[in-house]
């Protein structure tokens, strides 16, 4: 008896309560939905505000070339520090760097600084294989001849360098000028 009381309140609610909408869900299947049908109301909306375009983005300005061999504008490829000078330690950096042939298997490396002054290291490659040169080295291995700062000659005690493909590590210890050590890259 209590199922057929919940069966006719149901149909009666049914009868009453029954409204007519159909969806249709892509792909040819529809479904029935007894619900009923909302009130629309169409309303004036503002129109939206135009917005101004957007500005072009700015190229890239074209490279500059700037020459200049008095001021302060430079790349520096590595550093050298001048260490136990008499007036206090100094930072070279690096702006240039090359290796010109010299006598048969003497070269020159040539370190340019950016205040204008370079330091030379003298070569003689005996062994070119070996990364590594020595002051005062054997006759079987490679060595430092000499080394200049901006054209004079520098005394040694001893002096290292290791010429790498990538970079050139120097260790030099003068007698007078105080030690040289530092990292560039070629």
């Amino acid at each position: 008896m209590k199922n057929s009381i919940k069966l006719t309140l149901l149909i009666v609610l049914g009868v009453f309560f029954t409204s007519n909408a159909q969806v249709i869900i892509g792909g040819g299947v529809s479904v029935n939905i007894d619900l009923p049908l909302p009130n629309i109301i169409i309303g004036k909306r503002a129109p939206a505000p135009r917005r101004a375009p957007a500005p072009p983005t700015p190229r890239a300005p074209r490279p500059v070339i700037h020459t200049c061999n008095s001021c302060n504008h430079y790349h520096s490829l590595g550093t050298i520090t001048n260490q136990n000078r008499p007036d206090g330690a100094q930072t070279y950096h690096v702006v240039n760097t090359s290796i010109q042939a010299g006598r048969p298997y003497n070269e020159r490396l040539l370190f340019e600084l950016d205040n204008g002054e370079s330091i030379v290291l003298i070569i003689h490659t005996s062994v070119p294989n070996d990364y590594n040169y020595h002051y005062h080295g054997s006759h079987h291995s490679n060595t430092i001849q000499a080394v200049l700062l901006n054209g004079q000659e520098i005394p040694m005690h001893s002096a290292a360098l290791s010429l790498q493909p990538n970079q050139a590590v120097i260790n030099l210890h003068s007698i007078y000028d105080g030690d040289f050590n530092g990292t560039v890259n070629l």
